[in-house]
């Protein structure tokens, strides 16, 4: 070699280690950017809204009480005594079942609705006449029924608090008799008035519980009674009736809006 010639330039190691992880790199960062970024995870459906719109099918048990007043103005023997008469106040049980619509109204907390309810009754008692010691006056509410609408107010979204109203029906046996031995009997079926208030929780979707209490008035209505041994008209009694119950039950709700109605809170 001529001592005039340049001498070859080798790389040093630390150079081509450099070089080494640019290149690295570079292809790390095209590899990265050139895939799409990751999806999010879908969010979980969100729980339908509550509503009260729909009809409804359910039953209940209670306890309820009768007041009965007795009057027989015509049964005095003398001229300016006083008829028989007895007053008697007696509970019991009930229980049975109801059926009804709702509608909730949108954006407000009034839900407006129709219930019937029907309900068996052993609401039975004594009624001692108070001029005639040996005549006992028995009586026996055996079932009762309404017809009623209602008024409701969400107060929260799955608690409705309301009132109703309107017919009411009863079923009356009667019995009196003398020294203990059957003298008449009447079996009858009167109509009066009811009013009414509770609240209804909707606890699980399209099932619901409630506490009631129910007033229903019969008014004083002269009742016919039958002879009870071998029928016949025997005597009429003027019975004045109220019933009271407090009811708790449940109810299954088919909803079938197809939007649902929930109130602004």
């Amino acid at each position: 070699m001529s001592p005039y010639s340049s001498p070859t330039k080798k790389p040093l190691p630390a150079t081509i280690a450099l070089a080494a992880l640019v290149i690295g790199g570079s292809a790390w960062a095209a590899d990265v950017s050139s895939k799409a970024p990751p999806t999010a995870p879908a969010a979980a459906p969100a729980a339908p809204p509550i509503s009260w719109t729909g009809c409804y099918v359910g039953g209940n048990i209670g306890a309820g009480s009768a007041s009965k007043d007795w009057a027989n103005p015509t049964s005095t023997v003398f001229a300016g005594e006083p008829g028989d008469h007895g007053k008697a106040d007696f509970g019991g049980f009930v229980g049975g079942g109801q059926i009804g619509c709702d509608y909730h109204f949108s954006g407000t907390w009034l839900t407006l609705g129709i219930q019937g309810l029907f309900d068996g009754a052993d609401l039975k008692g004594n009624v001692v006449d108070t001029q005639d010691s040996d005549f006992d006056l028995i009586t026996n509410v055996r079932w009762f029924a309404t017809l009623t609408g209602r008024v409701g107010f969400t107060v929260q979204p799955t608690w409705l608090l309301y009132i109703k109203g309107g017919a009411a029906w009863v079923r009356d046996h009667h019995l009196t008799t003398d020294l203990g031995v059957p003298f008449d009997v009447a079996d009858v079926t009167r109509t009066g008035w009811t009013i009414a208030g509770g609240a209804e929780w909707m606890f699980l979707p399209n099932w619901s519980f409630f506490l009631e209490y129910d007033f229903m008035d019969f008014g004083t209505r002269t009742i016919p009674f039958a002879l009870a041994d071998h029928g016949g008209l025997s005597e009429t009694w003027d019975i004045k009736q109220n019933v009271q119950v407090l009811l708790a039950g449940v109810n299954f709700r088919f909803n079938w809006g197809k939007t649902p109605i929930v109130a602004r809170y």
